[in-house]
């Protein structure tokens, strides 16, 4: 005997709130911030560019995976991230699913993040949190940069 699953069962115009699985989360879209003086992020400052959270499965297809970071330009010639401060691109959680608590779809790839300051302690303090981290704080980042790291580079580049 040939079984149908419960989604070729249903009419057409139900199946897509019955039957599909969950949708992913949204991308974390895009943050600019530039002055030709100053950037501060205080101590209780927040930027961030994170993805969504994956939708959450009922029925039939799975959880939907979370939404990738996006991406955070800051440029000024003096920057400077309070400690407690955070700059975060990260990828959104995975969505879960109803029945199996336990089962999570992926979570959303991390964003980017560049920085351009000036060189010296005078330009640049970065204190704060970043997602994704930076390699070696203030230090303009070497070549092409470092997968999963924050790209820092020589204000005005």
């Amino acid at each position: 005997a040939t079984r149908t699953s419960p989604c070729e069962r249903i009419t057409r115009a139900s199946w897509a709130a019955t039957c599909c699985g969950a949708g992913g989360g949204g991308g974390g879209g895009a943050v600019r911030v530039a002055s030709p003086v100053s950037i501060t992020v205080g101590a209780s400052g927040r930027i961030a560019a994170q993805g969504g959270r994956g939708g959450r499965q009922s029925c039939g297809g799975g959880p939907g995976g979370g939404g990738s970071g996006g991406a955070i330009y800051l440029a000024s010639p003096v920057l400077s991230v309070a400690t407690g401060a955070v700059v975060s691109a990260s990828g959104g959680a995975g969505g879960g699913d109803v029945s199996v608590p336990t089962q999570t779809a992926g979570t959303g790839g991390l964003g980017r993040i560049r920085l351009s300051a000036g060189v010296g302690a005078a330009g640049c303090t970065l204190s704060g949190t970043f997602t994704p981290a930076l390699v070696s704080g203030c230090a303009v980042t070497a070549g092409a940069g470092t997968q999963s790291r924050a790209y820092v580079s020589e204000f005005p580049l």
